[in-house]
């Protein structure tokens, strides 16, 4: 039967139609390597499920792309090309990077769920000729004999051999001799011999321009017509052989032997037993010995008169027959004589494999000699550790212990109310000082304004009113840490030096942060009141520049431009009047820096913006609102128009980490806002152990150098190159989720800006690098690049949110999953909100708001 005719049908499997195809030992697909592409296609060639074979849809799935994980090394997977296989685990899933018109497969599958073919459920039929004589075959098509080589003699399969339109086997290979010819032997899977050679026989397809015959045991029909009994010349000999020692050629012995042989010529296998004495008189009329005339030869000879002539020749001969005996017995003495040296030889061989055990038991006797001086060694540690903690626990009373501990809940808890007290009170104090400070800055500018008239009534010189103080430069180089020359070994330092603050976070989310804050211009800090974000800012930017690098701004109500963030260009002077936040000196500093050209030596500026949305980011932050897309160059660096003659000029090294909460109090994020930062979530689940306080001296700087920040993150700055391409399997697999994900988005009428696309490739770039699970890079992007853009009404969007969830669980995205999760609560509690599914409501619903 032709597999081309099973898959034209309906019946034939494709992926197409099911969203999931799990595959088992009873349900798989039979397939082989792409001659073209062997280490990347396979092509499938049928379908078996429980005992059934359906086609292939081959417009859907001529060919299947086999991915590598990344656990896997091997570019070949340990199969031969010409091998018949299995997929029998995982599914297959549709390429959305396949186009029309591209020779890429429609489909892909991991190669770790290919397996071998097993317990004869496969069997394949060869064109070729069969030399019973010699016990052996010759299989016509060149190509398969690499199969048989690797694989039939390795794993002694059972095959059939077709020829002259007979269908004879199984056959087991054994070697492959000088000629080209397969020595074989009779395999046990089923009676040797010739069987029905039907159309129902086997499936029959051409592949890699090489006819393929597989017999499926459970669908093809194998009926035998005659069993056979498969001997070389050699083995009929040897039964010859043994016949001859019993035999003392005695006369009355041999017609006693011929009268047995008259009353056995009615046996049926009487035929093959005169078929093999005439293979015996071939043979020995072709070695031209004296034996040509087999005394249980003379039964079948057509005149029965003849045989005691015969038998008279026998007895004249009969001293040839023992000259020919004795050489007989002289070849087995011979035989016996090589048997022994070949026990010799294995002896020797086995003397050798003894040496080696021997060998490798005493490296390994010394291995776990030296684990086991290790071990006590370590538990000799263990125990005075153990005995110091228990010295400790004896000098402290429990008691006192309890006591202490109340005295300090109560100390804390006046310290609270102080707390409270002095924020009431410093509330109170800003409001006064705002508003001392807009009637000083009026009655300044009145005063300056009167000056300056008075000055040129009175003729003095002006020019003084222009200038402004330059401050001086002293040079610096910071970034002089021998303690990381890779993002490893830096990644491994701020790691340790959150824990010792108190901050125990998995390394994942260090990278998140790390990556998140140096990719983009602002990264934004959200989550719950007490979940350590300004603190957690504060720590990240002392750990990686100096203090006179970066500046912490606490945001106020009310702001409205550069102003309250910067300061403003006076017009009555022209001398720029910085606000107190101190972004202008720490912008000046970077200004110099910049025109000495020092910078790539030095580290990153940042800036804490806490509680960031009391006012309209967009607002007062206008002025670095375009730099979060622009990309620093030798000859174009970034300016900043503070006024008419005041202009910063950087080299794109400044940072902003935002921290905000979501409540009536605060203002939302615009969508050109979140387009552009990491929207960082600090789960309740990443507490600090203990509310710890530092100050500058406890910490070491780790002193990034801008440059070192270009090369472990990837950043555009100071490149040749504007676009970053790096081709990788981790990263187009990510991508290709990412579409995915992208759909459902769209579904929700979602935009995502083209922006978006390329931080998260470059996000992707980085992390697959250093983040151990496959999935935890596009795990971080969705939850803090994609999910912040939620803001949908209704049941049809609940419907779609649901479906974008099981994509989630699908690909083990738990960050994101965990978000979505709040965000489908919060719309579905009854309250004001009731059916509204918002990104940020999920802080007002963790509150219980």
């Amino acid at each position: 039967m032709k597999l081309d005719d099973l898959n034209t049908t309906q019946d034939s499997f494709s992926y197409i139609g099911s969203e999931y195809h799990k595959f088992s030992n009873s349900k798989f697909i039979v397939a082989v390597k792409d001659e073209e592409f062997p280490d990347r296609n396979l092509i499938p060639l049928f379908y078996y499920d429980e005992g059934k074979v359906f086609g292939i849809d081959t417009y859907a799935m001529s060919k299947i792309h086999t991915s590598i994980p990344r656990n896997l090394d091997s570019e070949t997977y340990g199969f031969s090309l010409l091998e018949v296989v299995k997929i029998s685990q995982g599914d297959i899933k549709a390429d959305d990077n396949w186009f029309d018109g591209s020779n890429k497969p429609k489909c892909w599958t991991f190669r770790t769920n290919i397996n071998p073919i097993e317990n004869n459920e496969v069997l394949e039929v060869f064109n070729g000729e069969i030399d019973e004589s010699k016990g052996r075959v010759k299989i016509n098509e060149d190509a398969l004999h690499s199969l048989i080589t690797e694989l039939y003699i390795e794993k002694s399969t059972a095959f059939f051999v077709e020829t002259e339109s007979k269908l004879i086997g199984p056959f087991k290979a054994l070697r492959k001799d000088t000629e080209g010819y397969f020595i074989v032997e009779k395999h046990n899977w089923k009676i040797f011999g010739e069987y029905e050679n039907k159309e129902n026989s086997y499936y029959s397809t051409t592949v890699n321009d090489i006819q393929r015959k597989l017999i499926v045991p459970s669908t093809n029909t194998l009926n035998l017509i005659s069993e056979k009994n498969f001997l070389s010349d050699k083995e009929i000999l040897e039964e010859f052989k043994e016949k001859l020692n019993k035999a003392d050629f005695d006369i009355n012995e041999i017609n006693s032997v011929l009268n047995h042989i008259k009353e056995a010529t009615e046996v049926n296998s009487i035929k093959e037993y005169v078929e093999n004495n005439d293979r015996i008189k071939s043979i020995l009329e072709k070695t031209e010995t004296t034996l040509a005339s087999d005394y249980k030869l003379l039964e079948f000879l057509p005149q029965v008169g003849q045989i005691k002539k015969d038998i008279e020749v026998l007895t004249t001969n009969k001293f040839n027959l023992e000259e020919d005996k004795r050489k007989l017995q002289d070849t087995i003495e011979q035989i016996g004589i090589d048997i022994e040296e070949s026990k010799d030889s294995l002896e020797k061989l086995e003397e050798q494999i003894d040496n080696k055990v021997r060998t490798k038991d005493e490296a390994l006797k010394n291995v776990n000699s030296e684990l086991e001086e290790e071990i006590n060694k370590l538990k000799e540690q263990k125990n005075t550790l153990e005995n110091e903690v228990k010295s400790f626990e004896a000098t402290k009373k429990l008691e006192d212990i309890e006591a202490e501990i109340r005295v300090r809940e109560k100390d804390l808890k006046d310290k609270e109310n102080q707390k409270s007290t002095l924020n009431e009170s410093i509330d109170s104090l800003r409001k006064d000082n705002l508003e001392v400070q807009e009637d000083s800055q009026k009655t300044l500018i009145k005063l300056v304004r009167e000056k300056k008239y008075f000055d040129f009534l009175s003729g003095r010189d002006l020019v003084d009113y222009d200038q402004q103080e330059k401050p001086s430069y002293q040079p610096k180089t910071y970034c002089d840490n021998p303690n990381h020359n890779d993002y490893l070994s830096f990644r491994t330092l701020v790691l340790d030096k959150l824990t010792k603050l108190g901050r125990k976070y998995d390394t994942h989310f260090v990278d998140n942060l790390l990556i998140s804050i140096h990719q983009n211009t602002l990264t934004v800090f959200a989550g719950l009141p007490g979940t350590g974000k300004t603190s957690l800012s504060r720590m990240l930017i002392k750990i990686l520049t100096p203090s006179e690098r970066s500046t912490e701004v606490s945001v106020h109500r009310g702001w409205t431009s550069q102003k309250d963030l910067i300061g403003f260009q006076n017009p009555l002077n022209n001398k720029f009047h910085p606000s107190s936040t101190g972004m202008y000196e720490l912008l000046s500093q970077i200004n110099t820096e910049t025109q000495h050209g020092d910078f790539k030596d030095l580290p990153l500026a940042y800036v804490l913006l806490d509680e960031a949305n009391l006012s309209p980011l967009e607002h007062y932050w206008s002025t670095f609102y375009n730099s979060t897309d622009s990309i620093a160059r030798e000859n174009s660096l970034l300016k900043l128009n503070l006024g008419d003659s005041t202009q910063i000029f950087y080299p794109n090294n400044i940072r902003f980490i935002a921290t905000i909460n979501s409540d009536q109090t605060t203002e939302p994020l615009s969508p050109r806002i979140l387009d552009r930062v990491n929207m960082i979530q600090i789960p309740q689940q990443l507490q600090f152990e203990s509310n710890i306080e530092f100050v500058n001296e406890e910490i070491e700087h780790i002193k990034l150098a801008y440059a070192k920040s270009i090369e472990y993150f990837n950043l555009l700055d100071f490149r040749e190159d504007k676009i970053i391409t790096t081709k990788s399997e981790k990263v187009d697999k990510l991508m290709s989720i990412y579409s995915e994900i992208k759909k459902k988005f769209k579904d929700l009428q979602i935009f995502i800006s083209p922006r978006i696309d390329i931080a998260v490739k470059k996000y992707f770039t980085i992390a697959t690098k250093v983040m151990v699970e496959d999935t935890r890079p596009l795990d971080y992007c969705i939850a803090q690049r994609i999910l912040p853009l939620i803001n949908v009404q209704g049941d049809k969007s609940k419907e779609k949110l649901e479906g974008l969830q099981i994509v989630f669980e699908k690909y083990n995205l738990s960050y994101s999953t965990d978000i979505l999760n709040r965000i489908l609560q919060s719309g579905e509690d009854d309250s004001f909100f009731e059916g509204t599914y918002n990104y940020f409501l999920t802080f007002s619903y963790a509150q219980g708001l």
